[in-house]
Protein backbone atom coordinates (compact mmCIF):
# COMPACT_ATOMS: atom_id res chain seq x y z
CA UNK A 1 0.00 0.00 0.00
CA UNK A 2 2.90 2.36 0.71
CA UNK A 3 4.14 2.03 -2.88
CA UNK A 4 0.82 3.39 -4.14
CA UNK A 5 0.89 6.54 -2.01
CA UNK A 6 2.80 8.69 -4.54
CA UNK A 7 0.32 7.72 -7.26
CA UNK A 8 -2.64 8.55 -5.01
CA UNK A 9 -1.04 11.86 -3.96
CA UNK A 10 -0.46 12.98 -7.56
CA UNK A 11 -3.94 11.83 -8.60
CA UNK A 12 -5.50 13.94 -5.85
CA UNK A 13 -3.38 16.93 -6.88
CA UNK A 14 -4.46 16.49 -10.50
CA UNK A 15 -8.14 16.37 -9.53
CA UNK A 16 -7.83 19.67 -7.67
CA UNK A 17 -7.20 21.57 -10.94
CA UNK A 18 -4.41 23.63 -9.38
CA UNK A 19 -2.31 26.26 -11.07
CA UNK A 20 0.86 24.60 -12.45
CA UNK A 21 3.11 26.52 -10.04
CA UNK A 22 0.97 25.45 -7.07
CA UNK A 23 0.86 21.85 -8.35
CA UNK A 24 4.66 21.72 -8.62
CA UNK A 25 5.05 23.40 -5.23
CA UNK A 26 2.99 20.60 -3.64
CA UNK A 27 5.05 18.01 -5.50
CA UNK A 28 8.23 19.68 -4.25
CA UNK A 29 6.90 19.67 -0.71
CA UNK A 30 6.17 15.95 -0.98
CA UNK A 31 9.63 15.23 -2.39
CA UNK A 32 11.28 17.33 0.33
CA UNK A 33 9.43 15.37 3.02
CA UNK A 34 10.33 12.08 1.37
CA UNK A 35 14.01 13.00 1.14
CA UNK A 36 14.06 14.29 4.72
CA UNK A 37 12.64 10.99 5.96
CA UNK A 38 15.24 9.02 4.01
CA UNK A 39 18.07 11.28 5.19
CA UNK A 40 17.03 10.80 8.82
CA UNK A 41 16.97 7.01 8.41
CA UNK A 42 20.37 6.93 6.72
CA UNK A 43 21.81 9.31 9.30
CA UNK A 44 20.50 7.21 12.18
CA UNK A 45 21.94 4.08 10.58
CA UNK A 46 25.34 5.67 10.04
CA UNK A 47 25.47 6.92 13.62
CA UNK A 48 24.36 3.55 15.01
CA UNK A 49 26.82 1.57 12.90
CA UNK A 50 29.76 3.91 13.42
CA UNK A 51 29.52 3.66 17.20
CA UNK A 52 30.89 0.10 17.12
CA UNK A 53 34.17 -1.09 15.68
CA UNK A 54 33.95 -4.07 13.37
CA UNK A 55 35.88 -6.99 14.79
CA UNK A 56 36.57 -10.43 13.38
CA UNK A 57 33.81 -11.87 15.57
CA UNK A 58 31.15 -9.35 14.54
CA UNK A 59 32.26 -9.60 10.90
CA UNK A 60 31.65 -13.35 11.02
CA UNK A 61 28.10 -12.76 12.22
CA UNK A 62 27.34 -10.23 9.49
CA UNK A 63 28.24 -12.54 6.61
Amino acid sequence: MYAGFPAIYTAILTQQDLHPITYHAYLGLYILGYLTDDALMVGASVIALSSHKLTMQTGAYSS
